[in-house]
Parts: structure tokens; sequence; C-alpha cells
């Protein structure tokens, strides 16, 4: 089945405006956004959809892992410099 670029277009923006409905309803959704060709306006019939969605459940996994790597170097350079 072979579709036009407008076809492809169209698709295309159906499907992300869906996803974004569909994720900006769900709880703890902080932010979503899109990358790439799309985002840029550059699409052609290969072009998917890179889209994130940030929930609050990872924000709060990453800066515990963050401050974790933070503290392991930390002591690492001060074992360094003690040493």
């Amino acid at each position: 089945m072979e579709f036009s670029p407008d076809e492809l277009n169209t698709a295309r923006q159906s499907l992300l405006d869906k996803s974004v409905d569909y994720f900006l309803a769900k709880k703890g959704v902080e932010a979503l956004f899109v990358q790439g060709s799309v985002a840029s306006g550059n699409t052609d019939e290969f072009s998917d959809i890179d889209f994130r969605v940030v929930i609050q459940l990872l924000l709060n996994r990453d800066v515990k892992t963050d401050l974790h790597w933070i503290n392991i170097l930390f002591d690492l350079c001060r074992s360094k410099v003690k040493g």
C-alpha cells in the first residue's frame, strides 16, 4: 500500500496529535517534546516521529541517580587529593 507525501504527512500529524492528547491526559506527565525531522518540518517518506515523554517518576529517579554518581565521583576525587 503506497501513500502520497500529503497522506503520509496527514497520517503522521494525526498520530502525533493523538499521542499528545493521550499523554497529556495521564497523571504524572511533566513534558512532551518532538525532535528530528518532524519537529523541524523536514519530513520525507522515511521519517519517523521522535517523541519523548517525561514523567515525574523518572525525573525523581534520575535526580537520585545523578546525586548518587556525584557522591561517588566526589568521594573518588577527595580520596585522590588526600592520598
